[in-house]
């Protein structure tokens, strides 16, 4: 289907087109200094949506370099930087856990699909035997 042919549907719902790879974000979060991030969630806030893993970068790193004290923690891979007793740290966010559990999960959906298909229909699974010992004849 061309651009032209495509245009001229109804009902469709056009979506404006994004370059692959842009499904980074960066994410400000702010605690106070005598806050331990891991026991109270600190506030966060989106700073940028929709950009290039380079751009998300270039965002968090410009975002922690208006403070005097900043640096970049290896550890969590961010940007932070502290003033007035608080915080903050740049996160570059990539795509959620989500879309790897949905692949996950079509994986092994497809997998047990083929394991039956395998089996094919007349190839059940024997039941399981209800008497005791078989005894030869004689």
């Amino acid at each position: 289907m061309t651009k032209r042919s495509a245009g001229g549907r109804t009902g469709v719902a056009k979506r404006p087109r994004q370059g692959l790879g842009r499904v980074f974000s960066v994410r400000q979060e702010t605690w106070r200094l005598d806050q331990d991030p891991s026991v109270e969630r600190p506030e966060v806030t989106v700073l940028a949506s929709r950009r290039s893993a380079a751009e998300a970068a270039d965002v968090a790193r410009a975002a922690a370099s208006v403070f005097a004290r900043r640096g970049y923690h290896k550890e969590t891979a961010s940007w932070w930087g502290s003033a007035a007793g608080q915080i903050h740290r740049f996160r570059v966010a990539g795509p959620g856990g989500h879309a790897t559990l949905l692949a996950a999960g079509l994986g092994l959906i497809a997998a047990a699909v083929l394991l039956s298909r395998r089996r094919g229909p007349g190839k059940a699974r024997a039941e399981p035997k209800t008497g005791g010992r078989r005894r030869k004849s004689s």
